[in-house]
C-alpha cells in the first residue's frame, strides 16, 4: 500500500491525541507516533514539532478537530492501517486505558468503520494479531 494522505493533518492529530489521552507524553508512545506516522503516510514527523503539538493539546485540550470525514477516499485496508497505527500508539506503554479506547472508537467512527468492524479489529489487535494483509 502506498502512503495514506494526511494533507489536513488529521492522522497526525489523531496519533498525538492518542499519545496524550492519558494526560502525559510517554516516551514509548512518542517514538511510536513518529514510527507509525511515517509507516502509514510515507512522511517523517519532526520530534520537536510533535512534542510542541502534544503540549498544546495538553495545555488547551485540543480535540481531533474537523476530521469527521477522515476516511474519505480511503479503502477499508487503509482505514484499518490508520486504526492499527493509533492502536500501536495507545498500546506502546504496555496497556490501553479507557480514554484511549474511547478515542480509538471515535477515530474508527471518523474513519467510517462500523462498530462491529472496530470491535473485531481491536479484539484482533489485543490478541496480538495484525490488521494488515
Amino acid at each position: 500500500m502506498t502512503g495514506v494522505s494526511d494533507e489536513r493533518g488529521c492522522i497526525r492529530r489523531a496519533l498525538i491525541l492518542m499519545m496524550v489521552s492519558d494526560g502525559h507524553v510517554d516516551p514509548d508512545e512518542l517514538a511510536t507516533v513518529l514510527r507509525v506516522y511515517e509507516k502509514v503516510t510515507g512522511h517523517a514527523l519532526d520530534e520537536a514539532d510533535v512534542r510542541a503539538q502534544a503540549q498544546r493539546v495538553l495545555d488547551a485540550g485540543e480535540q481531533l478537530g474537523d476530521c469527521g470525514d477522515l476516511g474519505e477516499g480511503l479503502d477499508e485496508a487503509a482505514k484499518l492501517h490508520v486504526l492499527s497505527a493509533a492502536f500501536a500508539v495507545a498500546a506502546a506503554d504496555g496497556f490501553v486505558v479507557e480514554e484511549e479506547d474511547e478515542l480509538l472508537g471515535r477515530l474508527a467512527k471518523d474513519l467510517g468503520l462500523s462498530t462491529e468492524t472496530y470491535r473485531g479489529a481491536i479484539d484482533r489487535l489485543l490478541a496480538g494479531g495484525s490488521l494488515l494483509a
